[in-house]
């Protein structure tokens, strides 16, 4: 409606713009079971990604620009020295479970998930969240 009024008032004509008021809706939220089943279904790479997300609650890109530096098996620590929009540097204790994960994924590159851009790995999560639904 916003933008039909914009177009209205751009060729110079008058209407009277209705009253309108969205409906709310609470946003569908996962079960712990769903989420793990997601990211069981997901290959090594994605699915250690995604517990990585879920355990931390990381953005995408902070993950993404993690290093093996920033990895501490021994403390069981994962240090975000750069943080996404302003926000603090943080460190994480992650499970067991996350570090085995880590632990399986090749070490070819200097950060952890290597050169992958987060419009691909988003991709790859929808793709595979239609297909697991």
């Amino acid at each position: 409606m916003d933008a039909y009024n914009s177009f209205v008032l751009f060729v110079g004509l008058n209407w009277k713009k209705p009253r309108y008021q969205g409906e709310r809706s609470y946003p569908f939220i996962p079960t712990e079971a769903e989420i793990d089943a997601l990211i069981a279904s997901c290959g090594k790479k994605t699915a250690c990604f995604l517990q990585m997300l879920k355990e931390t609650a990381m953005r995408t890109s902070e993950a993404l620009s993690l290093e093996w530096v920033d990895f501490d098996e021994e403390h069981k620590t994962i240090n975000l020295k750069n943080p996404g929009k302003g926000s603090n540097p943080r460190i994480f204790h992650v499970s067991q479970k996350l570090l085995a994960m880590l632990s399986n994924l090749p070490k070819n590159n200097v950060k952890i998930f290597g050169s992958v851009s987060p419009k691909s790995i988003r991709v790859t999560f929808w793709k595979k969240e239609k297909t697991s639904c």
